[in-house]
């Protein structure tokens, strides 16, 4: 599933829209599956539909482990 996202604007978190036909609450429940732990867009209003939330109030070391998780899990999708 490839994810898009529109540049952060002063926020801490990325709202990365995804193309695979699980729901939100779908993806947020398979990538915590993977150890993944994200928030379902859907938390955030119906246009969330489709999206995911990725805070990035770690350490770069933390981000990037996880974003690698994150790639590796979406690779993965059937």
């Amino acid at each position: 599933a490839r994810l898009t996202c529109q540049p952060c604007a002063g926020a801490f978190y990325f709202f990365p829209k995804f193309g695979h036909q699980l729901s939100s609450k779908e993806m947020t429940n398979y990538l915590l599956s993977r150890g993944i732990l994200v928030r379902s867009g859907t938390e955030f209003g119906e246009k969330g539909e489709k999206h995911i939330r990725i805070s990035f109030a770690t350490s770069l070391d933390a981000l990037r482990a996880g974003l690698l998780r994150l790639k590796k899990a979406l690779d993965e999708l059937p």
